[in-house]
């Protein structure tokens, strides 16, 4: 017994040590403003559309590792946080509860998934035309973790819904000549929110000019965070 609650001291001291550094395998969640970002809120009732994960590239230098418009990227830390952001919503910085100890490398993602195209439609398992498979942001980042984390990771796709914005969904999905994929498989970026497999680090007020300028900061190494 002893023993068991000496184990549970360290983890949760070890835990708060960390909670102050910014890791590789760390994940952000934003609100950017756009009407599709709005409709993806809406359905979670949370102010997050978008999710990426820290990551240095080849270089060793600090960045994110997403899925957005231009498929599978890196991008640098300050360009990342140089898009507009919802003006009154939060950034939320989240970390897996096994920390970044085996998140596979930069250049493991890039050969996994380098040149992969973003699927707006967010259809699970989506596929272009040549076979390869297409990802949106919650979808590439569920890959990622396990691909790392294995049965370490538990976070499991769910039935996505449509009902708080489905006409917006409907013209959305109509643009693409395709059905609302009401009751497929699928993830948002609240769905990692609310998984019991990450703890939240710090919320940021983007409306603050510190924490604006906090966030924007060039990240050397493992760099302290308020």
């Amino acid at each position: 017994m002893p023993f068991v609650l000496l184990f549970v001291f360290l983890f949760i001291h070890q835990a708060k040590a960390s909670e102050k550094f910014l890791n590789v395998g760390d994940v952000f969640l934003v609100s950017y403003p756009c009407y599709l970002c709005r409709a993806i809120e809406l359905e979670e009732g949370m102010p997050y559309s978008h999710i990426a994960m820290v990551a240095k590239n080849k270089y060793g230098q600090w960045g994110m590792v997403e899925s957005l418009k231009s498929g599978f990227d890196w991008v640098s830390w300050n360009d990342f946080w140089s898009r507009k952001l919802t003006g009154e919503s939060n950034v939320l910085h989240i970390r897996h509860v096994f920390n970044a100890l085996k998140i596979i490398s930069f250049q493991v993602m890039e050969k996994s998934y380098g040149g992969t195209f973003y699927d707006p439609l967010f259809a699970w398992g989506n596929r272009d035309e040549v076979g390869k498979e297409k990802f949106y942001c919650s979808e590439l980042l569920y890959k990622i973790f396990q691909k790392s984390l294995g049965k370490q990771f538990h976070l499991v796709p769910k039935k996505m819904h449509f009902d708080h914005a489905f006409e917006f969904w409907n013209s959305y999905y109509l643009g693409y000549s395709a059905k609302v994929p009401a009751g497929e498989l699928g993830l948002s970026p609240a769905d990692y929110v609310k998984s019991k497999d990450f703890i939240v680090l710090k919320k940021y007020n983007i409306s603050s000019d510190g924490d604006a300028h906090l966030l924007r900061e060039r990240v050397r190494g493992k760099v302290l965070l308020p």
